[in-house]
């Protein structure tokens, strides 16, 4: 009996992750490393709306972690298939370090399953998932619908907080670190695509950082459209103009800035927005207010150099200060892994970094990573918690293994990334 004869040929077989194109692969290990943030969005958004608290509030937590679950078990496979031997290596030198740290380091012990738990699950699959991919080119569309998706729950939020539906909701340091990708990824494809809207969607971001968020996300989104900017331009005359014009604008608002961030600031403050960013440029504490980091600092140094040869083990900064993290890379290096080997994890750390920046054929994308992944931990988050610090990671790997980042799509205007050859009739090269 020939059974082609009873199939449904309008029915799709279903297509298992393994039997996709390599392309539809790369796509969703993008998606897989990004979806947590527009879960987190959904979870805070959520929990502000319907003021949850205790055991819903930890019922939703679960469903957000069940959700950002569902897409790393169906990446599994190609992680297996692709990168193996970094698979295991990275989950074993990780579980070795947890156990190490357990065995000779005591105090450290009631916060290493949170910690293991934010690493293992949360942060190295999106480690993975960026060393895995193939073809950069093929994770933008992705990416983009993402940064729209938390673009638009960003802008129900600030819409609900700035109505009141929202009470009280005038600051959150959360809220900015979730619109800190879609904003800088909107920079990115703006230099790109050179689609004026999507610089508009970048600002709009700012502006609800900026009244709702904290100084992190906003001082690391400027970077990445200064440096962003520079590596773009295209001197001609309109630049040169657009510059000047830029430049006295600059000027103008830097000798009346306190009179201008004052009326800003009393415009919202009748609007009934009080945002805690505008009030410190208005006082002139941006960068000044340490909120406290100044004595935390001291605090670890001091520690640090008492215990320089080994350090605290793997999240000591969190047993030397009662659960609360050390809010700089560096300072959290030193104090979990000491003086020596700390010295040597920074000096690989920062290597890598440079290597990949002048290895990366597509030099913008790689700085959205580093601005997005690097600065923050400056002065706020965790090396042991932060993805988007892992992503930069993952980012490398896919760098040292292609040897550069694959060019953006044929026809598109990316400074750094076009190699015109005969053999190619000037297109753009794609690895």
């Amino acid at each position: 009996m020939n059974v082609a004869l009873f199939e449904n040929p309008r029915v799709k077989k279903i297509a298992f992750p393994l039997q996709w194109t390599d392309d539809r692969q790369d796509a969703f290990l993008a998606f897989t490393a990004l979806f947590q943030f527009v879960v987190l969005m959904v979870q805070l958004f959520v929990l502000h709306l319907f003021r949850l608290s205790g055991t819903a509030q930890s019922i939703l937590r679960l469903f957000a972690i069940a959700a950002c679950a569902v897409p790393i078990v169906v990446a599994l496979p190609i992680l297996w298939k692709r990168r193996a031997l970094l698979f295991f290596g990275t989950y074993g030198v990780a579980g070795l370090l947890f156990l190490l740290t357990a065995v000779f380091f005591p105090p450290v012990r009631p916060y290493l399953i949170s910690l293991a738990f934010e690493l293992l699950c949360m942060c190295l699959p999106g480690f993975l998932c960026f060393a895995s991919i193939r073809n950069m080119e093929a994770v933008h569309p992705v990416l983009l619908k993402l940064a729209f998706a938390n673009f638009l729950l960003g802008v129900l939020f600030a819409l609900f907080s700035f109505t009141g539906i929202l009470p009280g909701e005038s600051y959150s340091m959360s809220f900015s670190y979730y619109l800190l990708f879609p904003a800088c990824y909107f920079v990115y494809r703006f230099h790109t695509d050179r689609k004026k809207r999507l610089l508009v969607f970048a600002l709009l971001c700012a502006a609800f950082m900026l009244l709702l968020g904290s100084r992190g996300p906003l001082v690391t989104f400027a970077a990445y459209l200064v440096l962003s900017t520079a590596f773009s331009l295209k001197f001609n005359k309109r630049t040169v103009v657009t510059l000047a014009v830029l430049l006295a604008v600059g000027i103008v608002c830097l000798i009346f800035y306190r009179q201008i961030l004052a009326a800003v600031y009393e415009i919202f403050r009748m609007l009934g927005i009080e945002s805690r960013t505008l009030l410190l440029m208005k006082e002139g504490e941006l960068f000044t207010h340490d909120s406290g980091r100044g004595n935390i600092y001291t605090l670890l140094i001091r520690k640090i150099l008492e215990q320089p040869l080994f350090g605290y083990g793997i999240g000591g900064d969190r047993a030397l200060r009662g659960g609360s993290y050390a809010h700089n890379l560096f300072v959290e290096l030193f104090t979990d892994f000491g003086l020596v080997l700390g010295s040597v994890v920074v000096v690989f750390l920062l290597g890598l970094l440079l290597r990949c920046f002048w290895t990366a054929k597509n030099r913008l994308w790689f700085l959205l990573w580093g601005c997005v992944g690097f600065i923050p931990l400056m002065v706020s988050g965790s090396y042991l918690s932060e993805a988007n610090f892992w992503l930069l990671l993952g980012l490398c790997a896919h760098i040292l293994r292609a040897g550069k980042v694959p060019a953006f799509e044929k026809g598109r205007r990316f400074p750094h990334a076009e190699e015109k050859s005969a053999d190619h009739h000037g297109t753009v090269s794609a690895n």
